[in-house]
């Protein structure tokens, strides 16, 4: 923020000076505007920055890194507001831009406000950057079309809200766990490869016999520093070459098609893209989008490739006049319960709300099936690392105490 220094005149003519903080001298212009008051002049006062305040703007990573998910749901809300209060939309945008929590939000605001100025829909503006999902821009698209505007802005930040918690659960059930296995490897490692060859080293000088359980520790060390290296470069090797297929469209469609057959993990990826679908489609069904834009949209939502070619594939049969619930209805697909709704929905006419009801059916079944999943998972890792972690300390510690003489 900047400050200005201004000479105003009001409607009854007196002159006004003042000196305020603005992002821009058009902001402050428009600021004035708001109380009544008519820039004559206006002119930014520099102000000398410490070295410190130097580097920390010249450091400022946090300006290129996309802003978090819960800062737009809240920028989509407040415009709501502001807009159903009467305020013009770049008035609007004016306003969150100076009250931005970061650079990266305030840069998108205006960003918005430039493209908006320069003749481009808000659904235009807001298409040109990333931080923006297809379903808002769809949204917002229709809003303006409709003059639903603050609606569908409301709308939007509520579907966002929702994906971003559904995301935040199943991140949350595979974090815990992982952690725990890479702390308890990383441990063992250490002692393995550092820790008991030194200690090896010391009880061979002093001429006495590693104990059983130790000395088939140092072979399995040994034989990992000798096979390390060609390990980890077939890994490598094998990393990259799964990586260059994912990138591949037919590869990875096939990798994500292998994934919802993966037992447990298939059923959760399953549920959590017909939650995607079902909540997305009803969202937009209720707010005017026609279906065919819809599964457009909601294809490009889908992160499995396999998905969004069965809702590309519905999409086809809806153009052709034959139906949305049959294409839905394929094994391995989204579960089953969606196509059987679907087909409810198409006869009664409210397919609205009945996919409201299976979003939050599915999103009640995703949240107990993670902590299913989780309750099953935590005493397996446990019991695994466990072991490994046990058998090394215990080698460990009977080579400690054959040191001093008790073995």
């Amino acid at each position: 923020m900047a400050q200005f220094s201004y000479l105003a005149r009001n409607s009854s003519g007196t002159i006004s000076r003042g000196t305020l903080q603005s992002a821009s001298a058009d902001e402050l212009r428009q600021a004035l505007r708001n109380r009544g008051l008519r820039l004559l002049s206006v002119q930014e006062k520099f102000q000398p920055q410490s070295a410190w305040s130097q580097l920390r703007k010249t450091l400022d990573f946090g300006a290129w890194l996309p802003p978090r998910s819960i800062h737009v749901e809240v920028l989509l809300e407040q415009l709501a507001v502001m807009l159903r209060s009467g305020l013009e939309l770049v008035t609007a945008l004016q306003t969150l831009s100076t009250q931005a929590e970061t650079t990266a939000l305030r840069r998108i605001c205006r960003g918005l406000i430039e493209e908006v100025r320069g003749g481009d829909s808000l659904a235009e503006a807001m298409s040109r950057h990333r931080a923006f999902p297809p379903i808002a821009v769809q949204l917002v698209r229709v809003g303006e079309a409709t003059g639903k505007l603050d609606l569908v802005l409301d709308r939007a930040a509520a579907y966002m809200a929702r994906s971003r918690k559904t995301l935040v659960s199943v991140l949350s059930a595979l974090a815990y766990p992982l952690v725990v296995a890479a702390a308890a490897i990383g441990v063992s490692a250490y002692l393995v490869i550092c820790v008991i060859p030194e200690l090896a080293k010391f009880l061979r000088a002093m001429g006495r016999t590693l104990p059983a359980i130790t000395q088939s520790l140092l072979d399995v060390s040994d034989g990992i520093v000798a096979l390390g290296p060609a390990v980890v470069a077939l890994f490598a090797t094998a990393l990259i070459g799964l990586g260059l297929v994912y990138f591949w469209p037919p590869g990875r469609l096939q990798i994500d098609r292998c994934l919802l057959r993966v037992p447990v993990l298939g059923r959760l990826l399953r549920m959590s893209g017909t939650v995607t679908f079902a909540s997305s489609l009803s969202v937009m069904l209720r707010s005017g989008v026609t279906l065919k834009d819809s599964l457009e949209t909601i294809a490009q939502l889908h992160r499995n490739r396999f998905l969004a070619s069965r809702v590309e594939l519905a999409k086809e049969s809806v153009v052709r006049g034959t139906g949305l619930a049959s294409p839905l209805a394929a094994p391995h697909g989204h579960t089953p319960m969606l196509s059987s709704m679907i087909a409810v929905g198409e006869q009664s006419g409210e397919m609205d709300e009945v996919l409201e009801q299976v979003a939050g059916f599915h999103e009640s079944q995703l949240e107990s099936s993670l902590k299913r999943f989780s309750a099953l998972i935590e005493p397996a890792i446990i019991v695994v690392v466990g072991g490994v972690v046990g058998y090394v300390y215990l080698a460990f510690f009977v080579a400690l105490i054959g040191t001093g003489g008790n073995i």
